[in-house]
């Protein structure tokens, strides 16, 4: 392996994708080499025949949009065309597209939907960037339609009504020196009216009446999750009857119906009525107006339908599902999976193979991925190189790859960087007080896990290097679970409030009252490690009133979840808390199946001793039979005290014989 300069341009794999041979590649290695006399004749020609009907108005879209990737480093090079082509519609429509397309990158779409301060500012940057750059695009000869850059403004004051760009002034001293020299706001003086959707709606439609990609964006802005309505939508479909022709009209119809769908099954949590507005899109005739249209709908429906059960298969990190979604994602020609997206396919089939352990084929895809234009990929790809399992683990490649995604200002390759420092990997000293500035940097971007683990040696005895500052370690953990909403860091916080002191040891404040809420806020966002706690604050009385049933409801919640780490403590504690709070014991059984197959000496133990304690309470030697497999297996990975229960508890055990005959007799 061997990377140069851009990864989205160079990187090499062993697929044969043809993608060199694809225009929108093409051009956009044109304009990084600097050759945009040729790139420019190349957008004009997709430009003319759009305009002449040769090529469709949402493929002409989807060309442009490919080409235009969102590395801050072609920045540059575009504005070096613009100052070479200050007349040319095509080279500042384009821009516009970077720009937007590049908001987008801090918007979240390759780290995550964290909207932090930092990515705030950078929103309001690369947003201000495209709106002067479409505004001056349409002052310049554009043929008569224009509806690439009306589409442009049109997902840009989308954002921007979402109040998406807007600062939260409380969270800007966490900016430090460094992070305030990459942010360049430059505004522009505008009409109020220039900041109005409709405005430029009103303007598109003057232009080009009959585009359906304007009516279409223009459609989806309308949607609930934007601040529309069904009814708004429905107006608008009808008041475009005028202006489309009556098979676009039924698309557009269509396309309402799915939109509404979409929301109430993912928004809204109502798949009954999702399905219902599914049902009401299927039964929009268009088959006889435009049969091959419907006949490719019916294909992408299929595929997606197709790429969405791959997604799905995944979700549980398995083996299994990872074989699954892989049958499903290659069943499908690689040319056409090239085609069908930005490298959606190809950075699933990444993480199917990660999963597998095929670390070569993981990589292979990740960077056909980013190829075309798949920034997600970049999420998982370091991870390829610095997993400790991985037979990449400290390639040179991946500390190559990493700087490579720290110059594309993207939050993984800072993340990756502070773990590599942190643990000394690819050669550099461990180094905790360097990863540190990556860290935040990282954080700033929307990756939260660094931070996380510094503020964890902060806190906790084993430091590696770091100075002791539980003030700074609260703090990190509440930046995080307040402004990036996560949920680990609202169970780390509320974990370090209720017990840090009084189990851990750790020197901070006892704060029960907010350690509630940030465990219960934590468990309401998905991490049910947080329910355990909440658990034993039930369990003791510690805030709340003391209430063994509902310490036994939040025990439950943290053991349905496979992957909570503190699931065999809830267990261990739910067993301990039936046995001596609640009469009804038939829970036993299901807590000690969650503690089957358990590798961790301590909760052997505590079962152990849990049996022995039962042979013990009820005086009944057959249950150091039970106790006696679990202690010896927790000696066995080292714990220091299960030898000798082992041997108390086999010295209390009689022979099988003898045990049956004393109790036909009723002896003891």
């Amino acid at each position: 392996m061997q990377l140069t300069s851009p990864l989205w341009l160079t990187a090499t794999t062993t697929l044969d994708t043809s993608i060199d041979a694809r225009e929108d590649i093409a051009v956009r290695k044109l304009l990084w080499q600097g050759d945009h006399p040729q790139a420019q004749r190349m957008l004009e020609a997709w430009h003319a025949d759009f305009l002449a009907g040769k090529l469709d108005e949402g493929d002409y879209h989807n060309r442009v949009s490919v080409a235009a990737i969102a590395d801050i480093r072609f920045d540059e090079k575009l504005r070096a065309w613009l100052q070479a082509a200050p007349k040319s519609y095509i080279a500042h429509a384009f821009y516009a597209e970077y720009c937007f397309k590049t908001l987008y990158l801090y918007r979240g779409n390759a780290t995550g939907n964290t909207v932090t301060p930092f990515r705030q500012l950078k929103m309001q940057e690369w947003g201000w960037k495209a709106f002067i750059a479409a505004r001056h695009a349409l002052e310049l000869d554009h043929g008569g339609n224009a509806s690439l850059v009306h589409d442009c403004l049109q997902n840009l004051l989308r954002v921007w009504r979402g109040g998406e760009g807007q600062i939260d002034e409380d969270e800007l001293p966490h900016l430090g020196p460094d992070d305030w020299k990459q942010i360049q706001v430059t505004t522009a003086s505008i009409q109020n009216e220039e900041l109005d959707s409709d405005y430029w709606l009103r303007r598109a439609f003057d232009e080009a009446p009959d585009s359906f990609q304007i009516h279409f964006t223009a459609l989806y802005n309308l949607t609930p999750q934007w601040g529309g309505s069904e009814q708004e939508m429905e107006r608008f479909v009808e008041d475009s009857a005028g202006r489309l022709s009556p098979v676009n009209h039924s698309w557009l119809k269509r396309s309402m119906y799915r939109n509404l769908a979409e929301y109430h099954s993912c928004f809204a949590g109502d798949e009954r009525r999702g399905k219902h507005f599914e049902k009401l899109a299927e039964d929009v005739g268009i088959a006889a107006m435009d049969p091959q249209r419907e006949q490719e709908e019916q294909k992408r429906k299929k595929l997606d339908s197709l790429y969405d059960e791959a997604v799905a298969w995944l979700q549980d990190g398995s083996p299994k599902g990872a074989r699954k979604a892989i049958k499903l994602l290659r069943s499908v020609p690689i040319e056409e999976r090239a085609k069908r997206s930005m490298g959606g396919w190809f950075e699933q089939l990444g993480r199917a193979y990660w999963i597998l352990n095929d670390h070569a084929s993981a990589v292979d895809y990740a960077l056909v991925a980013l190829r075309l234009g798949d920034l997600a990929a970049a999420s998982f790809l370091p991870s390829l190189f610095t997993d400790p399992d991985s037979s990449f683990r400290e390639h040179d490649y991946g500390w190559q790859l990493i700087h490579e995604l720290i110059k594309m200002d993207i939050g993984s390759g800072y993340a990756a960087a502070a773990h590599a420092h942190g643990w000394g990997l690819f050669g550099q000293p461990a180094d905790i007080p360097a990863a540190w500035p990556l860290a935040m940097a990282a954080a700033h971007r929307g990756e939260v896990t660094p931070v996380n683990n510094l503020a964890q040696y902060l806190i906790a005895n084993d430091r590696r290097g770091m100075p002791s500052d539980p003030d700074l370690a609260l703090n990190l953990f509440l930046w995080a679970a307040d402004t990036m909403d996560d949920s680990f860091s609202m169970m780390q916080l509320g974990r370090a409030l209720t017990y840090g002191a009084k189990r851990f040891n750790h020197p901070v404040p006892s704060d029960p009252e907010n350690g509630f809420h940030w465990l219960r806020a934590a468990v309401q966002r998905g991490d049910y490690d947080a329910a355990y706690w909440l658990g034993e604050m039930y369990a003791e009385g510690l805030y709340v009133e003391q209430n063994p049933q509902a310490a036994l409801a939040w025990y439950d919640q943290c053991i349905d979840d496979d992957q909570a780490e503190w699931r065999e403590s809830a267990a261990v504690s739910a067993l301990l808390l039936i046995e001596n709070e609640l009469d009804d014991k038939s829970g036993i059984a299901k807590y000690l199946e969650a503690l089957k197959g358990s590798e961790n000496a301590a909760t052997c133990f505590e079962v152990g001793d849990y049996f022995r304690f039962i042979a013990e309470k009820y005086d009944d030697a057959s249950h150091y039979r039970s106790a006696a497999p679990w202690l010896r297996k927790a000696a066995q990975l080292g714990h220091p005290d299960a030898e000798q229960l082992v041997v108390e508890c086999e010295s209390k055990m009689k022979p099988g014989l003898l045990r049956r005959l004393a109790s036909k007799m009723g002896w003891n």
